[in-house]
């Protein structure tokens, strides 16, 4: 009886305890479409697509493209993770598929599986590209060369910067894209994930990145967020990442606010005017010496150009400013398209830098020559000028001498 009664108790206990614990948080919680749609609506646009349905537009500047613009690639335990600098990165980086509209531009369509990049790898003598994966296309299509993507979707990075930070101070112009392809194969090295039977591409191989940068390629540890967003910390990624589901039982997700095809094109044409009239140069007015006739050129006389005449360099010009950095920008890709290793790559950019500091002083030592050649000139009017004012002032002493000896001679009389 009393062994009886202990038993009770104990299942009584336990039972209490068991109702009093709080409840765990699954590490993937259940959602559906809606998410994106509620989260996404403050930074662009629902459209209504025929072929994908609901479709979203960011609301970025033009010349956005993803994958390229805003964020950077780490390295993690399911491979090469593209970190976004948007607040809505964790969403349309990670799940879903971009699509490239001639008249809406990049047009995200919505997935239900996570990876770290719905992206295709490519590697060639020297670079690592990637380009974004396309609505309803298998990897194994890009693998077996059946699915090609177009060659200007491809960002091709030198193999060094591929974990750089700042990765795109180091993009090749994607002019260049074609000729590099041609020498390029896919990297078919991929991940499954057991626990979503979800199989993506890894990217690059640790190894062949770290002997291509010369460097540890640490590994980051992704950590699951309870809420929607994205966070970097020294060795981890914390970033929210739930199951979704397209729909849940009777509910029928939908934006609450959906754009047309019309209003889409005009803002879309808006952003296009903006760049067009941000990259045009300045207009400026014609002054009143430009309306003024102008002298013939047989009547103008060609002025001396003094040393303290010459405008001085303007180092906070933009323009000056960007060809500067332009010019760094040659001597990283130059470089590395003619580098068979970054060691080598390094050394002929110390020898471009050379040479252009060769060229530089050359155009300083013939600038010195022009400005003592100034000098020379100057010196010579200004000597002129005093030859003729001394002239002038002897003229004006041999006319008083006279006059005197004038003056003696009537004296005399």
């Amino acid at each position: 009886m009393k062994t009886t009664f202990k038993m009770l108790s104990l299942l009584v206990l336990l039972s209490v305890g068991t109702l009093s614990m709080p409840e765990r948080v699954s590490a993937y919680t259940s959602v559906t479409f809606q998410l994106f749609y509620d989260q996404l609506s403050p930074y662009g646009y629902w459209m209504s697509n025929p072929q994908y349905g609901y479709v979203w537009v960011p609301n970025v500047a033009a010349g956005f493209s993803p994958y390229y613009t805003g964020g950077h690639w780490t390295y993690t335990q399911f491979g090469w993770m593209w970190v976004s600098d948007y607040a809505w990165g964790w969403a349309v980086f990670h799940y879903g598929n971009w699509y490239y509209d001639p008249f809406y531009g990049w047009m995200w369509i919505p997935g239900t599986m996570w990876a770290p990049a719905w992206v295709v790898w490519s590697t060639s003598p020297g670079y690592y590209g990637w380009a974004p994966l396309g609505p309803g296309v298998n990897i194994n299509l890009v693998f077996s060369g059946a699915y090609r993507i177009p060659p200007e979707r491809w960002v091709f990075v030198p193999s060094r910067y591929i974990n750089d930070p700042h990765i795109d101070h180091y993009y090749g112009p994607r002019s260049n894209n074609t000729v590099i392809i041609q020498k390029s194969t896919i990297i078919n090295n991929t991940y499954v994930d057991n626990s979503t039977h979800v199989t993506y591409v890894k990217g690059p191989d640790r190894n062949e990145v770290q002997r291509a940068t010369g460097k540890n390629v640490e590994v980051s540890t992704v950590k699951n967020m309870q809420t929607p967003g994205e966070k970097v910390s020294r060795g981890e990624v914390s970033i929210y990442r739930p199951m979704v589901e397209k729909t849940s039982g009777n509910a029928h997700p939908a934006p609450v606010k959906v754009v047309t095809q019309e209003e889409m094109k005009k803002k879309q044409m808006e952003k296009s005017a903006v760049k067009e009239h941000q990259a045009a140069p300045a207009k400026t007015l014609p002054s009143q010496e430009h309306n003024q006739p102008r002298t013939p050129p047989s009547q103008q006389e060609a002025a001396p150009v003094k040393p303290h005449e010459q405008p001085a360099k303007d180092n906070n010009n933009p323009k000056s400013m960007a060809a500067s950095h332009a010019k760094a920008y040659d001597y990283a890709w130059n470089g590395a398209a003619s580098a068979d290793s970054p060691r080598k790559t390094d050394a002929s950019m110390n020898e471009k830098n050379g040479n252009v500091r060769s060229q530089q002083s050359v155009k300083q030592a013939s600038t010195n020559t022009a400005r003592v050649v100034d000098r020379g000139n100057a010196t010579t009017y200004d000597r002129t000028s005093v030859s003729a004012s001394i002239a002038g002032k002897n003229t004006g002493v041999s006319k008083k001498k006279s006059a005197d000896e004038v003056e003696k001679v009537k004296a005399k009389r």
